[in-house]
């Protein structure tokens, strides 16, 4: 699990990640996968996502996630600039459409 005290604004693009993805508590912007245009491609988590009480706004663009992808009290709602995941688990509570 990747865990730990984010910056301000977090770009997270073009990666692989072994295991799961656990994003708490931020209070800046959080990039997850590449939007349209800019150069970066999706992620590939093999693991879960967690997305809990972040209040910068979270979008998590086109990624392929082996796991669950679960949202929670996240202030805005995280959204994905319509590219929808590829999520082999359920998507749950904010999360559940993207």
């Amino acid at each position: 699990m990747t865990q730990g005290v984010l910056p301000r604004v977090l770009p997270f693009a073009d990666r692989s990640v072994a295991g799961s993805l656990q994003i708490v508590g931020s209070s800046g912007f959080v990039q997850i996968g590449g939007p349209d245009g800019s150069g970066c491609a999706a992620d590939r988590i093999a693991g879960s996502v967690e997305l809990r009480a972040d209040q910068g706004g979270v979008d998590l663009v086109g990624n392929r996630i082996g796991g669950t992808l679960d949202c929670a009290a996240n202030t805005p709602p995280p959204g994905n600039e319509g590219k929808p995941n590829t999520v082999t688990g359920p998507r749950t509570e904010q999360c559940a459409l993207l």
